[in-house]
C-alpha cells in the first residue's frame, strides 16, 4: 500500500507477524513513529537500512522454514517446520 512506511516495512511487518504466531524469539523490533495502513496498530515492523532493523530468532527444538507468497495485492508469509 502506498504510504507511510511503504516497501520492505509491508514486507518486515508481515514477517513480524508470522513469527509472533509461530513461537521465535523476536530480538529486534521497532514500530513506525506513525501509524501505517496495512496492518493494525502495534504490528507493524520498522526497517531502515543501517538505523533499524527486525530480527527474531528461533527457539523452538527443530528448524523452520520460511514460505513466502504474493497472491494479487497480499504477500502471505508462514513459518513452518522442516523435517
Amino acid at each position: 500500500i502506498d504510504g507511510i512506511g511503504g516497501g520492505i516495512c509491508q514486507a518486515s511487518s508481515t514477517l513480524y507477524n508470522a513469527t509472533m504466531a509461530s513461537g521465535l524469539q523476536v530480538i529486534e523490533r521497532h514500530p513506525h513513529s506513525l501509524p501505517v495502513k496495512y496492518c493494525p496498530p502495534l504490528l507493524d515492523a520498522t526497517v531502515s537500512w543501517g538505523i533499524e532493523d527486525y530480527k527474531f530468532k528461533n527457539i523452538l527444538d527443530r528448524p523452520v522454514q520460511i514460505l513466502c507468497c504474493v497472491y494479487g495485492p497480499y504477500v502471505l508469509t508462514a513459518i513452518v517446520e522442516v523435517d
